[in-house]
């Protein structure tokens, strides 16, 4: 989760709504052109984007806090083991 105004996306970007698990509405943005994921805006969240850690150049792993939803990541992806990891959306 990153604070809306230090995101920055080179190209065109796309984005839905729909609701979630919860009941909420996020807004889900994707590259335009090849459909990747890219964040998601949860509207209890305001001011902040959940940057998929997929589309960076190199994961910032001094930095990254938390990972949510670590029970649908790849079973070949790999964590580190002191990062603090959340199955689902705390």
């Amino acid at each position: 989760m990153v604070a809306k105004d230090k995101v920055r996306v080179d190209g065109d970007v796309a984005s839905f709504q729909e609701p979630t698990r919860s009941g909420n509405i996020a807004s889900r943005s994707f590259c335009a052109e090849c459909g990747t994921a890219i964040y998601s805006e949860p509207a209890k969240s305001a001011g902040a984007k959940m940057v998929k850690l997929s589309v960076l150049d190199d994961a910032p792993w001094d930095t990254v806090k938390a990972a949510f939803w670590t029970s649908e990541k790849p079973a070949w992806f790999s964590l580190p083991a002191d990062l603090k990891q959340f199955a689902t959306q705390p």
